[in-house]
């Protein structure tokens, strides 16, 4: 089973049951409707936009070891590349080093873009406001986020 994430996490529910930090834009990226408008988007504009999650939104990131994708788009031509970059935040030795950032080049086909594969993760991510994930880029729309093997348990 998937578990598909950004509706859940981007939701305005979400946000007034934990607070309105755990997904936000900034720079030329803004939350918007999504394939039908009961659904949630991210279209980041031709300057660099990012979008961030608060990690203990991802209860999979808890685990010893985890995935996420990226269902995403260029909105030009000759494509646009997807950054994915990790910080644990202040968990300190608790959690692992932060990883290096990935790259996931796309076309203006949608695609899921692996942008954590195989991570270790840490149990202590759930207590950690200021651990991120943070997807950036420009000229992209990302439509959805899952958890390859996760249900939904493994949401917040």
């Amino acid at each position: 089973d998937q578990v598909f994430l950004l509706d859940e996490i981007c939701s305005p529910e979400t946000a007034a049951m934990y607070g309105p930090g755990v997904c936000t834009v900034s720079g030329d990226a803004e939350l918007t409707t999504g394939l039908s408008s009961d659904t949630t988007a991210v279209h980041f504009g031709p300057k660099s936009g990012e979008l961030r999650i608060q990690l203990y939104a991802i209860r999979a990131a808890s685990q010893p070891r985890w995935s996420l994708d990226a269902l995403a788009a260029a909105s030009r031509s000759e494509g646009s590349t997807l950054y994915r970059s990790i910080s644990w935040g202040s968990c300190g030795t608790d959690c692992p080093s932060d990883p290096e950032d990935v790259q996931a080049p796309l076309s203006q086909d949608f695609q899921w873009a692996a942008v954590v594969d195989d991570l270790q993760g840490s149990s202590y991510v759930l207590s950690q406001i200021d651990a991120l994930l943070t997807l950036r880029g420009a000229d992209i729309d990302l439509i959805d986020i899952r958890l390859p093997g996760y249900d939904n348990s493994y949401l917040y």
